[in-house]
């Protein structure tokens, strides 16, 4: 099975302005773990996480912004933290239903697995429970439950089954970009913000977006088709 890449979905305005806007991606281009709500930080306590940055793997969740960035996985089995096949704050807030989900903390200890492993896993459960890669990126149901009867709930959503990955460090924005998608007024700023760099500084990013792998939706296109844009990319390389 080609590998499905890892996904993080920037852009959401938070109270302290940690997020990713064109200036920042370009001036100060990582991924930070301070971007994130107060709820979140209290997940990671009551389940025991550590301070992360979080992605999931094959999903473009438009609930976290408009930007959609595509990573390949295998730079993850060498960092700290670990991988769950399911939202850990859905499950912590009541929105994963399955049998011993009442019990957030051990369900969560009890499937959650580490980095080093996750990427053999993922692809035993994808194998085990989706008709293809492709089904489970396009946010099909799976076509066999879990022994928690988890993936076939009627209450569950799509991520009560999407594994998410929790990186206890922060990462480096164009290391292992495989797929940068943005609505045209965000790929506008960004190349007004190129344009004050100088060429050294600007290099990398002019070669992604004259690239295959910088993806522009039409003017005025919200999230979800922007997210929806960067999965059917990703479905077409599996």
């Amino acid at each position: 099975m080609n590998q499905v890449p890892l996904v993080r979905t920037e852009g959401k305005a938070f109270a302290d302005q940690a997020t990713l806007t064109p200036e920042r991606m370009v001036r100060d281009p990582r991924l930070l773990r301070a971007s994130k709500t107060d709820g979140t930080r209290e997940v990671e306590r009551a389940l025991g996480l550590g301070d992360s940055l979080y992605f999931y793997v094959g999903h473009a969740c438009p609930e976290f912004g408009q930007i959609v960035l595509a990573y390949t996985p295998e730079w993850s089995t060498s960092e700290p933290g670990g991988a769950t096949p399911f939202d850990t704050g859905g499950l912590q807030l009541g929105y994963v239903q399955g049998n011993g989900t009442d019990d957030p903390v051990s369900y969560c200890i009890s499937h959650r697995v580490t980095l080093a492993s996750w990427l053999d896993d993922f692809t035993a459960y994808v194998e085990r429970h989706f008709s293809s890669p492709g089904a489970y990126v396009l946010g099909e149901r799976a076509q066999t439950d879990d022994i928690s009867g988890r993936l076939l709930h009627p209450s569950n959503s799509r991520r009560a089954w999407t594994w998410e990955l929790q990186i206890e460090s922060d990462h480096q924005l164009l290391a292992n970009l495989k797929l940068l998608c943005v609505q045209s007024e965000l790929a506008e700023a960004i190349r007004r913000e190129l344009r004050m760099l100088p060429d050294d500084e600007a290099a990398a990013w002019i070669d992604l977006i004259s690239s295959s792998d910088f993806r522009v939706a039409p003017a005025g296109a919200e999230a979800p088709a922007v997210c929806g844009m960067a999965e059917e990319v990703i479905s077409t390389w599996l």
